[in-house]
């Protein structure tokens, strides 16, 4: 990947913007040692689905590499319940509405399955006859915890 970044980083004609360089090429950067870290990682599921046994085979062997590095890892716990999750994500689905809403009349489109995800289509439904005050809560009493304060959701990490 720092290959990559050294080949494709720079201007390029019509580009909106220009994104400082770094001093030296990024490959340099994998040769230079870091400082000792603390690294969560998550073991358990966040969810009702289980992990599958590949991704969590490679989490642990990750963990194990950046051990051998010196580096000190931390199991951290999940920072909320997935019903907790839910409703964030809903909370957040139904503020962002009104925004749906006028882009939607700004681009002369109607909202219906042909214009959004499934997901969202039904997210944007159940929002639809929910007051705001309903999602503000959800986000304020579920949100609060894994939202508003590191704590929760980094454990020990910054600690």
């Amino acid at each position: 990947m720092a290959a990559a970044l050294d080949v494709f980083s720079g201007t390029f004609p019509g580009d909106p913007f220009i994104i400082q360089q770094p001093d030296r090429p990024y490959v340099e950067e994998l040769k230079r040692s870091t400082q000792k870290m603390r690294i969560g990682v998550a073991l358990t599921k966040w969810s009702d689905r289980d992990i599958q046994p590949d991704v969590l085979r490679a989490v642990s062997r990750s963990a194990e590499i950046f051990e051998s590095m010196g580096h000190d890892i931390d199991e951290i716990a999940p920072p909320y319940s997935a019903a907790d999750y839910v409703e964030i994500e809903l909370g957040l689905k139904f503020i962002s509405r009104p925004g749906l809403e006028a882009a939607a009349a700004a681009l002369g489109r109607k909202i219906g399955p042909d214009t959004l995800e499934f997901v969202n289509l039904k997210a944007y439904e159940a929002g639809k006859d929910r007051p705001l005050s309903d999602a503000a809560k959800s986000l304020n009493s579920s949100g609060r915890r894994a939202w508003t304060s590191p704590k929760p959701l980094l454990g020990s990490i910054f600690s």
